[in-house]
């Protein structure tokens, strides 16, 4: 087999995404796996960012990797059940501060790539996660509806009346990226900011966050909250939609990596920890997928630049100790009748 680049993967990523996550990288390897080449990988990340990653991790070391998937909360929930046998070798996505709350079950590892990360909020400084990718939060809006002077411009606009029934959102209790759309709010503006907010949800909420930005497209709701790359690539794929950054501050949270404590394969769950991190990897995820990357000295081909974008200093270690409460909160005035089940959905981080 011709071996692939991660530059030439860019290319490749509309034919490998109709594939399933796991086919092999070669037939014979895959006949009769011995325990050092293998792998299991939980991962919260939509297809588009799981599929060339490991793909190219198996190619480039001949390891055998089984992959599971579905939402952030799902995947952890998981792991705390499975804490006293373990299944997996490594989480790969959910935000950060969802990582944060359950560093118990994870592994310490500094990577090799680490020191290419410099800024604190990128990594755990007990090395218990790492960032993968940073994701800043922005409002999209439909654009035969809204403008971008009609649109939302606050996340305390979100909470006002004139937007009930307009907004798509998912269950936090689903989704790490929407969790931390919440926390971000609830930082700036405190937790009566979340009444209004679910208020104005109307009673209803999406399966999972990759539905956000295909609903606002379609016209079933006018705006919604995502992650700036769902953003960015469905207006390249050209849906009817444009996004804006809130003007009291969006968070830029990253999703991460971590190793589970306990892993049967710890050579090879570090193995993929620092591929992911590695400059060429982290390089495809601003082409390919149009990611932000974690790793300083790379070049900037997303625009605007990270240090043009109105940020709020977002807490971390307050989101991921406050999240039982908040969670608690958000079932509360929701209802229990709209609590969204976790097992199918597949998150967008």
């Amino acid at each position: 087999m011709e071996r692939r680049t991660l530059l030439r993967l860019a290319a490749l990523a509309p034919v490998l995404l109709t594939g399933c996550a796991a086919a092999p990288a070669s037939s014979a390897l895959r006949f009769a796996p011995a325990d050092s080449d293998k792998l299991t990988v939980y991962t919260s990340h939509p297809e588009k960012i799981r599929v060339p990653f490991i793909r190219e991790f198996e190619d480039r070391t001949g390891i055998w990797v089984e992959t599971v998937y579905g939402g952030t909360q799902e995947m952890l929930s998981r792991i705390e059940s499975e804490a006293g046998s373990p299944q997996a070798d490594v989480m790969f996505g959910g935000g950060v501060e969802s990582l944060t709350a359950y560093t118990e079950y994870f592994e310490a590892y500094e990577s090799t790539e680490r020191r290419a990360i410099t800024r604190r909020e990128f990594a755990s400084p007990e090395y218990l996660w790492t960032g993968f990718s940073a994701l800043p939060l922005v409002f999209v809006y439909n654009t035969k509806l809204l403008d971008g002077g009609t649109a939302p411009q606050t996340w305390a606009e979100l909470a006002e009346p004139q937007w009930r029934g307009k907004i798509g959102f998912c269950s936090p209790e689903v989704s790490g990226s929407c969790y931390t759309a919440i926390s971000t709010a609830i930082q700036l503006y405190g937790e009566e900011w979340l009444a209004g907010f679910v208020e104005n949800l109307n009673g209803t909420t999406l399966p999972q966050s990759n539905d956000i930005v295909p609903q606002v497209a379609a016209g079933a709701v006018m705006m919604g909250v995502t992650v700036e790359s769902n953003a960015m690539l469905a207006i390249a794929d050209g849906s009817d939609i444009g996004f804006l950054y809130p003007a009291d501050g969006t968070s830029v949270v990253p999703d991460g990596v971590a190793i589970l404590s306990g892993a049967k394969n710890l050579g090879n769950a570090k193995k993929f920890v620092d591929f992911v991190l590695g400059a060429e990897a982290q390089t495809y995820l601003m082409e390919g997928p149009g990611r932000r990357p974690v790793r300083d000295g790379l070049p900037e081909l997303i625009t605007p630049a990270l240090s043009d974008i109105p940020k709020m200093d977002y807490d971390v270690a307050l989101a991921a100790e406050s999240r039982v409460e908040w969670m608690s909160l958000w079932q509360e005035l929701f209802g229990e009748d709209g609590a969204q089940a976790a097992s199918a959905a597949e998150d967008s981080i």
